[in-house]
């Protein structure tokens, strides 16, 4: 707000200037030339030195030039070598800037070690010959090596100077701000490199001091009943054996809880542990949670951890594909089109032949449009494709689909498969509407630019110009589109002119160096290599420890040095990039402790494949390593959250180097102001003739007259200067009555009218009074003064003062000054004299205040001479008697005055600053404060949003971008507000202010918009076409411009009346006028197309109201209701209609083409389109482009040498690539990768021989295909390699040992060669299984090494199915025919299901062939089953073969039913229960809270560590209380000592007055004070010396009572009556009441009078139970029925008052405190009391209650009443059959007979007996909760859902009333996937758990409502699938429950 009125008094003051000749009003205020003077060495080098506080005016020696600067053009002249001072005199300031043109540039090379630069010429060629010299003449000499300037280092800051040709420069440097590695404040700086003795992860995994080493498992997840294999090999810390030592193994499933013991583990061998367990039920795991197994050692009788490990369990589903896309480009234009290249491959890096991908294009922003009507599309294309099978799929996004716009936009991209397995992508990419474009591509050392026409190369002659970084000079080099151009890496940056006109820049920072250094060092070598592709000059530095080892310059680096492995190599290079200084580096360390761990094995193998496999482990000088423990172990690679294992290093340790800072410079061009020296300056640069420098240089005294703004009075504008400066006067006085106060917060003008002659000024500055006596001033002139404040004056009295107001000036201007509440509203506020015009300068404009600080205690107004004032503010205006020292309040007929808090009301320390200069103001004048409020008020509704708009109501919306013309903005004023009125709808409309640049959505429609300017002249743009789903633009140009008129001003009106005053209408109020205002000229009758109909009639009576007014809203149009209240009227298709009558609320009714019915008043008191994939599509034929040759066996005649020649093993493909680096083929022989000689097969098997290469083999087979693929077909069709490496033919093919894992060799042993072998049988799944090893021994050695092998046939039968299945579900299994061969291929498959033949035939198929199969989930032959049984088999008739034997789990439909009952036993009892034998066993549970509970709770109380005075009294209140259970129960109490501390600790922590606080010395707080009392009483009572002074606190609090409103009453009456048994309180209590009425009265008076007064919040319920027990404890009637109708149940039919929530007070607990209490002193509510009781208990099921204040209330409540009658208390105990029950909680299984159940004690026992049994069929049960489920895809409830469309299964739950422990169990269709595993930590849930089958989900507390709940699923399986119930129970008393029925769902 405050820079908008500053803007607007600028604006006006600047008007002001219209009056007559203004010599000084219109002065310039500073000279119109630029001065240029050259410095000499000398001082160019004091001001780097010494920055500019140095120069003055003795700089200014040597003139060089001036130019005329007020026209705003840049000097031109070329200056020689040298530095410029650019000097201009502004005001009394020389403004100048330092300007260096330097004939060099320095940059710093930083490798953080040496202070060293570099010195370039202004091309950026490296100088060697110049002279260069730090601080005050230190050498620095030229590095011919290093090709630097190098001194050992440099100070933090200071000049480097360089002198070359003549020239000196003069450079300032100093340190870096430090980032990132070389943070100062990093304590990485200085650690160690490689840590000693400790493994990456130790201390994550917990490993105890003096322990080192690792823990693997087999794999990194497990499902329920899987097997965990881990393996855990330990040393000391010192790397040495820990011997044959017996370690606890524990399964830890809670942080901080003790574990379950698994075992006691011995080692296999010194330090080496293996172990395995089942993930059994017995357990107790939680699904989706990590789990930690903790290794133990026994010391003396502890067991202390020394390692742990932690795994995941889950009920997992892996996945398997990678789904890429890549783009040639990130930036498109027409012609240029956008080429996308997708990519799915399976996780053997093979193509993936049955993807399909949906692709959708929408726009993300629109920058630029080329049309002046444009629709740019949300979704601009969107496409569905099958991939090739091969390779990448390309796709081209033609230019039709972009709109002439510049746009930035995305392409998102879901994958599917056969199978609907789900991977996504996105690319952000952008559009731009050019033509013309000249594209780079920056290779090796060179840029080529090609110069394009609509995506065509075109030849074109151009200039490119390349600018240099702090240069003007530039380097132009004439060539010839397309053209290669050498790099300059000095270069900032090219720029690009063609001949035909267009041009382009090209700048370094958006190229990239890829500038690589790799370093190794070896025993007694270091080995450095430096990857510079596009040959950048580097400097390097190699650091030998701290020690610089090496340095040079130049454009590679590889090279072998002699370097000891005691310390680290570190390798530094810097390079200059444009104008930037860029590095990059790199370590080295020897680390002879490192094993070098290596698997001899093959990388590929087939399914089933049985190796043989070797582990050699070497050390650092590649010497084998004996007698080394080796784990091998390998699991599939679809896991992703595998981590390689850490292992500890024993070694030396490494440090990082000492970083030095960096350095940066900077030339001294620089900027600044020194004083003007007028005696000098003012005749030279004849700034003497400038009336301005007369007025502010005077000697003595200056007077100019203007012509002035009345002709009958003077104005007088008196200021005071000093060296040629205004210095603000705070306070003028005219004629010894104070006229100006800058403190003042009323708008002001320094500019004070007078009465012609003589008058007497004084001006008070911050230093000096300033009197002119007997000054005569002209009728009808403006008289500027200014007066030196010089001592000696003769012209006037001068006299110095402090800053700090005397007592008499203070007390003499308080007199003038009065304080005014701004209380109104935003509304105009003017304060004038009695019988004075307002507009007069009389005249106080409070609203638009000064920006001076205002205190809290209102506006200071004034100076006011006179009396009686007017005060006017919107309907307000009063007279009054102004009296000084107050705060004056003005509300609707009252006034009140308050006297000021301090003595003068407004700051007696005058400052320097905030006074006024402007000279060229002029004295408010008549009628000027109306044009300034207006102009507020327009300024206002420019900016800032007033109006509330409304967003669509539909999904049909669209978005609006509008542009004016600059031809409109230019020629008229500002814009003030934008208007958008719809044509069919006559209620609507939105208002944005001017400066809007976003408006809302709006919905597809046919708009006018309103563009309204500041005079209120407009425009209205008709028929705008808003189109749904995308950017509608508009720029309007040649619109006709419409005069101001009654619709433009009653709607300017109506926008400024908001939030304008007490009274101002409500913006929805001010919006219907404004429609009124519309509607009345463009309101069209022909939208009216419906006719609705209907009756009004009193809501109450329901009698009919007879001439009730229905109304169009928004517009005039309306009828009136009959006799009978009947009406009918036209309606449009959409709107509102408003119905009133007088004294009755108007109701707003949607508009009804119909009957509306009866209507009651009270009395008064992107769009997308849904994308459907339908089948796989037709597979694409590749066109394969790479060379193919196939090999007959008839071809194959070899013979001796030449066949040997021909088929040698290390045959190497001709024509392939160098790329492959010499890699050998891939070998596949009959459809399995054969790893052995190929000359070990029988030549005369072989039927044909295939050749794969170049792009055709890596295609199909990826990156291990680069050197080619050769594909041998035998007559067998089935040789594989045995164990030993040897072909033979396999006997059988069908695939059924799957697992996760494929190798777990944990107890690996090197022999002395240094190698350990085993023999592993590969599962038979198709994938690529990520191998890992990990060496360790007892002598600091360890290693670690992973690889990668792949399983994989070329030809195989895969099945794929859901993962379970229901008994009666229909689903579609697939099995996949995959060949990755380059041929058709001709198989016979079957399929069977469960030993049933469901297809059997032959086919040809190439790439891949997919088979959907329906089935029903059903045992063989009818019978039940756990399992379904599927075959899927392929077979070729050279006997070759492959398939799948795959099972999954089959559950019934139907739910286990929980049938039982539940009791809360109170008192002693016999039941006798019978069960149905037909049901099973029964589970019995029992649980009770007795007195042990409680003392429970008493211990945790008096154990708790001393805080507050609040704990404190709550441990002494337990302690008081557990002695009376402690008598009570004949036991011994031994807490008297303790009593006797927090007695003396309470009574000292006691405030003067008798209260306390939180702490000894804080604030006093009731509530705390009373909690402390009542336990001193209570202490007092059992017999304890208590010091308490009840009269000096009953005293106290009487006072307060009486004195001060804001005491808590409430707690004072306690207090009070506590104190003192006959306090009267029932006064206090009535008023208290009373006070509450009154405040709701009148906040309904507020409401009704202005309905955005917010409403009263409704008294807590805790206030109200409060005074309802003091009136009981009065003697005064409360309605104990409205209390018992308050009441709430649990579950457990306990009883309880209020809300649980955070709120320390009005919450459950508190408020049924405060109903115990009621009760009890009302009398007659055991039943209430008991069940109170039992929900203290029942919130105490976490172990403890909340807080210690609730606990201590809690117990003294209820403890009393379990020890009053005075029996010895009986412990509850409950006899089952003659059985004994006295522990608690109670759990059993019994047989299904007769139970007989006794109850004996007072404590309550809640007993539940219950039988679980399966029902097929089961009902909907809405007990005592009420389940909802369905399905929703792309935000609709759907009943069918579509395979491979995202789907959110929703849940709803609603609860019947409060319940603890609630599981939610969700079963999912069979069909479906999880596509996302959400976990909720907030909110209702704790936890879920996603098993195949169903989702269970976990809520610690479900109070009585409804909760929503989602599941994010991917239906990827055909079929008609059963759901069993949804439900909710209650985990630990299952028998309260609610579900769902039986339902069923479809997949398409």
């Amino acid at each position: 707000m405050k820079h908008l009125l500053r803007s607007l008094f600028l604006l006006l003051f600047a008007v002001q200037a219209a009056f007559g000749q203004k010599k000084l009003t219109n002065s310039r205020i500073s000279d119109n030339f630029t001065y240029i003077y050259k410095l000499s060495d000398k001082e160019a080098y004091a001001v780097a030195s010494e920055g500019k506080t140095v120069i003055n005016d003795a700089f200014l020696h040597t003139r060089i030039d001036s130019f005329y600067h007020a026209s705003n053009k840049p000097y031109r002249k070329n200056l020689p070598f040298g530095n410029y001072l650019y000097v201009k005199a502004v005001k009394n300031q020389l403004v100048y800037r330092l300007t260096p043109k330097n004939n060099v540039n320095l940059q710093f090379i930083n490798n953080r070690k040496n202070f060293q630069f570099a010195i370039i010429d202004l091309k950026g060629r490296q100088i060697s010959t110049a002279e260069v010299t730090v601080g005050k003449g230190k050498r620095i000499r030229y590095n011919a090596t290093a090709k630097l300037y190098v001194a050992g280092s440099g100070s933090k800051e200071g000049v480097i100077t360089v002198r070359y040709e003549g020239v000196s420069n003069f450079f300032t440097y100093e340190e870096q701000e430090s980032y990132g590695r070389y943070a100062k404040n990093d304590p990485s700086l200085f650690k160690k490199i490689f840590e000693k003795k400790r493994g990456l992860g130790d201390r994550k995994r917990g490993v105890k001091t003096g322990y080192s080493g690792y823990m693997v498992f087999n794999k990194p997840m497990y499902k329920p009943l899987d097997t965990v294999k881990f393996k855990a090999y330990l040393v000391t810390s010192k790397g040495k054996s820990i011997g044959n030592k017996p370690l606890r193994v524990e399964l830890n499933k809670d942080y901080n809880a003790p574990g379950s013991l698994l075992t006691t583990l011995d080692p296999y061998r010194d330090g080496g542990y293996e172990f395995s367990f089942v993930l059994a039920d017995s357990l107790q795991l939680k699904l989706d949670r990590n789990y930690t197994i903790v290794l133990k050692e026994q010391q003396r009788k502890e067991w202390e951890q020394v390692y742990q490990g932690n795994f995941r369990y889950e009920d997992y589903e892996l996945k398997s594909v990678n789904f890429t896309v890549r783009t040639d480009k990130n930036e498109y234009s027409p012609g240029n089109p956008a080429n996308i290249f997708m990519k799915a491959t399976d996780e053997n890096e093979l193509a993936v032949p049955d993807g399909r991908v949906e692709v959708l294009v929408r726009t993300n922003t629109a920058s630029k449009f080329y049309s002046p009507r444009l629709f740019v599309k949300d979704t601009l294309w969107k496409t569905s494709l099958v991939l090739d099978p091969v390779g990448e799929t390309k796709l081209l996004l033609p230019d039709s689909i972009f709109p002439k716009a510049d746009i930035d936009f995305e392409v998102s991209f879901v994958f599917l498969n056969s199978n609907n397995e789900r991977r996504t992508a996105s690319k952000s990419l952008k559009y731009r509407v050019k033509e013309q474009d000249v594209k780079v591509e920056f290779k090796k050392d060179s840029l080529y630019l090609d110069y394009q026409v609509r995506g065509n190369s075109v030849r074109q002659k151009a200039s490119v110009s390349l600018s240099f970084p702090n240069s003007d000079e530039e380097e132009v080099l004439k060539v010839e589109l397309p053209a290669a151009i050498k790099m300059n890496y000095s270069a900032s940056g090219y720029y690009v002119k063609t001949n035909d006109g267009y041009d382009d820049y090209i700048f370094m920072e958006d190229l990239k160096p890829e500038i690589k250094v790799d370093a190794v060092q070896g025993k007694d070598s270091l080995q450095v290599l430096v990857n510079n592709q596009h040959k950048i000059p580097f400097w390097y530095t190699i650091f030998s420890g701290n020690k610089v080892f090496l340095r040079g310059y130049g454009t590679r680096l590889d090279t072998t040095i002699r370097h000891t492995s005691a310390k680290a190599a570190h390798v530094k290079l810097n390079y200059s990039w444009g104008e930037k200084e860029l590095d990059t580096e790199t370590s080295a360390f020897y680390r002879p402790g490192i094993l070098n761990v290596k698997l001899l094995s093959p990388d590929l193998v087939y399914p089933g494949q049985t190796v043989n496999m070797q582990v050699k482990v070497t050390d650092a000088n590649d010497l084998p390593v004996a007698s080394t423990d080796v784990t091998a172990y390998a699991y599939t690679s679809k896991f992703k959250n595998g981590y390689s294992p850490g292992i500890p290093y024993f070694g030396k340790p490494f440090f990082a180097r000492k970083i030095s800072p960096g350095f940066e410079a900077e030339d001294i061009d620089l900027q600044g102001e020194m004083s003007l020296t007028w005696e000098r300056w003012g005749k030279a640069l004849n700034l003497d003739t400038i009336e301005y420098y007369r007025f502010t240089q005077t000697k003595d005294l200056y007077a100019i007259q203007e012509e002035g703004p009345d002709t009958a009075l003077a104005v007088v504008a008196p200021f005071v200067v000093k060296n040629g400066a205004i210095t603000p006067a705070h306070i003028v006085y005219i004629d010894d009555v104070p006229v100006y106060f800058s403190q003042a917060n009323q708008l002001q003008r320094y500019a004070f009218r007078l009465s012609p002659g003589k008058h007497n000024i004084q001006m008070r500055t911050s230093g000096y009074l300033v009197s002119l006596d007997d000054y005569e001033f002209a009728k009808g002139k403006k008289t500027i003064l200014s007066v030196n404040a010089d001592l000696q004056n003769t012209k006037a009295r001068v006299s110095k003062l402090t800053p700090l107001l005397s007592a008499e000036e203070s007390a003499f201007l308080t007199k003038y000054m009065i304080r005014i509440e701004n209380n109104f509203n935003g509304d105009k506020a003017i304060l004038t004299p009695v019988n004075e015009r307002r507009g007069d300068s009389a005249a106080y404009f409070l609203s638009l205040s000064q920006d001076q600080p205002a205190l809290s205690s209102g506006l200071l107004v004034g100076p006011i001479k006179e009396n009686y004032l007017t005060i006017e503010s919107g309907s307000l205006k009063q007279t009054f008697m102004k009296e000084p020292g107050y705060t004056y309040t003005f509300l609707p007929g009252l006034l009140k005055q308050k006297s000021y808090g301090t003595p003068y009301g407004f700051n007696t320390t005058l400052t320097a600053f905030n006074g006024s200069d402007d000279y060229r103001q002029y004295p408010l004048k008549s009628g000027e404060l109306d044009s300034i409020w207006n102009n507020y008020l327009d300024l206002r509704s420019r900016t800032t949003s007033l109006i509330n708009n409304s967003y669509p109501r539909g999904r049909s919306y669209g978005k609006l971008v509008m542009k004016l013309d600059t031809g409109i903005s230019n020629q008229m004023p500002y814009l003030k507000n934008i208007v958008i009125y719809k044509y069919d709808e006559p209620d609507f409309l939105q208002v944005y202010p001017g400066n809007a640049s976003y408006f809302n959505v709006l919905e597809q429609s046919i708009y006018r918009i309103i563009y309204l300017f500041k005079d209120n002249r407009y425009f209205v743009a008709e028929d705008v076409d808003i189109k749904a789903g995308g950017i509608n633009y508009f720029e309007w140009k040649g619109v006709k411009i419409q005069a101001a008129d009654r619709m433009s001003t009653g709607i300017d009106l109506q926008i400024k009346s908001v939030n304008i005053g007490s009274n101002s209408p409500r913006p929805a109020d001010a919006q219907q006028n404004i429609l009124q205002n519309i509607n009345d000229r463009y309101f069209n009758p022909a939208i009216l197309t419906g006719r609705m109909n209907g009756r009004i009639i009193d809501a109450k009576t329901k009698l009919p109201i007879v001439a009730a007014a229905v109304k169009i809203k928004g517009a005039s149009y309306g009828v009136n209701t009959g006799a009978n209240g009947y009406f009918e009227i036209k309606v449009p298709k959409r709107g509102k209609v408003i119905v009133s009558f007088i004294g009755y609320d108007s109701r707003e009714i949607n508009v009804i083409n119909g009957d509306a019915g009866e209507i009651k008043l009270d009395a008064a008191t992107a769009l997308l389109e849904e994308v459907v994939v339908v089948g796989y599509g037709v597979q694409k034929k590749q066109n394969l482009t790479g060379a193919i040759s196939a090999i007959t066996s008839q071809e194959l005649g070899y013979s001796g040498a030449a066949q040997k020649q021909e088929m040698d093993a290390r045959m190497v493909i001709r024509g392939l690539s160098t790329s492959s680096g010499g890699q050998k083929p891939l070998l596949i022989v009959d459809g399995l990768p054969f790893t052995g000689d190929i000359s070990a097969l029988d030549q005369s098997s072989i039927v044909s021989l295939n050749i794969l290469k170049d792009a055709e083999a890596t295609a199909i087979y990826g990156a291990r295909a680069a050197g080619g693929v050769i594909i041998v077909k035998t007559k067998g069709r089935n040789t594989v390699l045995n164990a030993a490496g040897t072909p033979e033919q396999q006997q059988s093919s069908l695939r059924s040992n799957f697992s996760d894992y494929a190798i777990w060799q944990p107890k690996l042993f090197t022999d002395a060669d240094g190698k350990a072998g085993f023999t592993v049988k590969f599962p038979d799944d198709v994938t690529s299984w990520t191998t890992r090893l990990v060496a360790m021994n007892s002598r600091k050695q360890a290693g670690v090494a992973e690889t990668t092998i792949k399983s994989f046939k070329m030809l195989s039968a895969n099945f794929v199915s859901p993962q379970f299945a229901l008994e009666g579900d229909s689903i579609g299994v697939i099995g996949k025919l995959m060949n990755y061969s380059n041929a058709d291929e001709t198989v016979n498959r079957r399929f069977s299901y469960n030993g049933t033949e469901l297809l059997n035939g032959k086919l040809t198929f190439k790439h891949a062939k997919i088979d959907t199969v329906p089935i029903v989930a059903r045992g063989y032959k009818g019978m039940a089953a756990d399992s379904l049984s599927f075959e899927y088999t392929m077979k070729q008739d050279n006997g070759y073969s492959d398939g799948e034997l795959r099972k999954i789990p089959v559950f019934k439909a139907g739910i286990t039913e929980t049938k039982g009952l539940f009791n809360a036993l109170g008192s002693d009892t016999t039941i006798v229960y019978k069960f149905d034998p037909a049901l099973g066993k029964v589970i019995l549970r029992a649980e009770a809270s007795v007195f042990p509970v409680l003392l429970d709770e008493i211990d945790k109380l008096r154990n708790y560590e001393y805080l507050c005075n609040e704990q404190l009294a709550s441990k002494l209140r337990a302690l008081l209380l557990e002695k009376s259970v402690r008598k009570y129960l004949g036991q011994d109490f031994k807490g008297e000592k303790q009593i006797k501390v927090l007695l003396k600790k309470l009574q000292d922590n006691r405030r003067p007055e008798g209260t306390w606080g939180w702490w000894q010395n804080s604030g006093e707080e009731l509530w705390i004070s009373l909690h402390v009392v009542e336990t001193l009483l209570e202490a007092q009572k059992q017999g304890y010396e208590v010091v308490l002074d009840k009269n000096k606190l009953y005293s106290y609090l009487l006072d307060k009572m009486t004195g001060d409103v804001h005491f808590d009453q409430i707690y004072g009456i306690k207090l009070l009556s506590l104190l003192n048994e006959k306090y009267y309180a029932n006064d206090w209590i009535i008023a208290i009441e009373k006070r509450r009425v009154d405040l709701e009265a009148k906040n309904a008076r507020e409401r009704k009078a202005n309905s955005d007064v917010p409403l009263l919040p409704k008294q807590p319920l805790y206030e109200k139970l409060q005074l309802m027990h003091l009136k009981q404890k009065a003697g005064m009637p409360v309605d104990i029925s409205w209390l018992m109708g308050l009441k709430k149940e649990t579950m457990f039919g306990n009883f309880y008052w209020g809300e649980e929530n955070r709120y320390f007070w009005d919450n459950s607990i508190q408020n049924t405190l405060m109903a115990y209490q009621v009760f009890k002193v009302n009398g007659g509510h055991k039943k209430e009391m008991e069940g109170i009781q039992r929900y203290f208990l029942e919130q105490r099921k976490d172990g403890q209650w909340r807080n210690t204040y609730e606990s201590s209330l809690i117990l003294q409540t209820i403890l009393p009443e379990l020890m009053a009658d005075g029996r010895k208390a009986e412990p509850a105990a409950i006899v089952l059959n003659n059985e004994n029950i006295t522990v608690f909680p109670h759990h059993k299984v019994i047989e299904p007979a007769a139970l007989t159940l006794i109850k004996k004690g007072k404590t309550p026992v809640y007993f539940t007996a219950y039988q679980q049994f399966h029902n097929p069929s089961p009902q909907k049960v809405s007990k005592d909760f009420t389940v909802k489920t369905w399905f929703d895809q792309n935000g609709e409830t759907v009943r069918k859902l579509k395979a491979g469309t995202l789907t959110d299964l929703k849940v709803e739950v609603e609860v019947r009333a409060d319940a603890d422990y609630v599981m939610v169990e969700v079963p999912i269709p069979a069909g479906c996937s999880y596509e996302n595993k959400m976990q909720t930590f907030w909110g209702t849930e704790t936890h879920r758990e996603y098993f195949k089958h169903k989702t269970s989900i976990f809520c610690s507390k479900l109070k009585k409502g409804k909760y929503m709940f989602n599941i994010q699923l991917m239906p990827r399986y055909s079929g008609n699938y059963i759901l069993n119930p949804a439900k909710a129970e209650m985990m630990y008393f299952p028998v309260f429950y609610g579900r769902e029925g039986m339902k069923d769902i479809a997949i398409n």
